[in-house]
């Protein structure tokens, strides 16, 4: 006759009991949490908000004739605008702008364009171009230009907040991209 033979369950393997599983279930759904909440863009209301963003930037204020005004927040403390305004408008908001009214712009044009990185040539194919991470959940802020155009950066302070201004003047659109800790 033979012996039953006894398998011995290694001890990681045995079962926890309740109070085990409502832990699990509480870190997938935390995970779960904080995930999306990275991913989510949300929409800030209001141009007071806009603003605020705005002046912490040393930014000037949205030309009060700007129309097609785009702007989105994302969980990462990135803050996304667009708008389109006179050629006018925009040189006011240049002048308006503590950061960039002491800056050169980097000129864009055919011999200097400004494209997202998915348009990345293999080395040696002999375009110039500024590369830029586009954000695919905002399809809207798609800053290229190819044809005339500038560039501001504002380099990152004591607490790495920085931004980026491209301003497409064929299109008389402006796009703003800043990040604030």
């Amino acid at each position: 006759m033979h012996k039953k033979q006894r398998t011995q369950t290694k001890p990681w393997l045995k079962k926890r009991g309740p109070r085990w599983s409502l832990i699990g279930l509480m870190a997938v759904g935390l995970l779960l949490v904080v995930g999306l909440g990275t991913l989510a863009v949300a929409t800030i209301g209001g141009k007071g908000d806009l603003n605020a963003v705005l002046r912490k930037a040393q930014l000037g204020a949205i030309p009060s004739g700007a129309t097609d005004l785009q702007y989105a927040g994302v969980a990462d403390s990135t803050y996304y605008l667009r708008f389109s305004a006179s050629p006018e408008e925009i040189e006011r908001f240049i002048a308006n702008s503590p950061q960039l009214k002491v800056r050169a712009p980097q000129l864009l044009g055919p011999a200097q364009m400004y494209l997202p990185d998915s348009q990345r040539e293999a080395p040696g194919e002999g375009r110039a171009a500024i590369y830029y991470a586009a954000n695919e959940r905002i399809p809207w802020f798609d800053p290229q230009v190819r044809e005339k155009g500038r560039m501001y950066a504002i380099a990152p302070d004591r607490h790495a907040n920085w931004a980026e201004v491209v301003i497409d003047d064929q299109k008389n659109t402006v796009y703003i991209r800043v990040r604030q800790r």
